[in-house]
């Protein structure tokens, strides 16, 4: 599961495409990992969360 990939992103990727500091596949992968992560991390925040609420109640 990934976060769609935002404008942020997208810009980042182009730029660092124009450059090519390094090979195109290198910043697909690293750009798939990040977008992985977050997702992972946006649904570990909302267990989370959700967790304290269950708990006051």
């Amino acid at each position: 599961m990934l976060i769609l990939l935002t404008a942020g992103e997208a810009r980042r990727l182009f730029c660092l495409y124009t450059r090519a500091a390094r090979p195109p596949a290198f910043h697909e992968h690293w750009s798939r990992w990040r977008r992985r992560h977050q997702a992972t991390a946006r649904l570990c925040h909302y267990a989370r969360r959700t967790e304290n609420l269950i708990l006051l109640l």
